[in-house]
């Protein structure tokens, strides 16, 4: 994990740097969401996932993607081109995407069983206190809606995370990783 998060920093870096060697970014829509650098222009070819899950992207996706092209303070001025096959095309992928309503969004985080999301957590870091654990977690779209939903739910996470199940799950994720 460790080797891939310096590549991609170094990458955005070199992308983000007028004078640096990148001067285009090719990405799949997954990686595509997952690039923190603002573009002068973004070209989105297709409007939907391939391979297993083959759906199309939600108006969300559509615009988390488009919205690289600018970033408020680092680039002024950014476009987004959505590629259509015809103007039919056209017209409805304007309407469902640049005209359309963003979905409501859901969090896959449960704040009463949290054990995966902890052990995800220690599988992608060296060491993490309990601490920043549950801050981490309250600092999620999840953690937000379970912390509206009941005032102590932050406090009794602490508390849950005991020493000793903490050092388990730390074992647990550990052995994940190296395997």
């Amino acid at each position: 994990m460790g080797r891939r998060l310096t590549e991609k920093s170094a990458v955005e870096r070199a992308f983000r740097d007028p004078a640096g060697a990148v001067r285009v970014l090719v990405a799949t829509s997954t990686v595509a969401a997952g690039v923190n650098t603002p573009a002068s222009n973004v070209v989105i070819g297709e409007t939907e996932f391939v391979g297993g899950e083959k759906r199309p992207y939600t108006v969300a996706e559509y615009r988390n993607m488009a919205g690289r092209a600018g970033r408020l303070g680092l680039v002024e001025e950014g476009k987004s081109i959505l590629i259509a096959d015809n103007g039919i095309d056209r017209e409805n992928l304007f309407q469902k995407y640049v005209q359309g309503t963003p979905e409501q969004i859901k969090s896959s985080f449960d704040g009463r069983s949290i054990d995966t999301r902890i052990i995800r957590l220690l599988a992608q870091v060296q060491s993490v206190t309990i601490t920043e654990a549950v801050a981490f977690l309250a600092n999620t779209y999840g953690g937000y809606l379970a912390a509206c939903a009941d005032a102590g739910w932050q406090g009794r996470t602490q508390n849950y995370l005991s020493p000793t199940d903490w050092q388990n799950a730390s074992k647990r994720a550990l052995g994940e990783r190296r395997r």
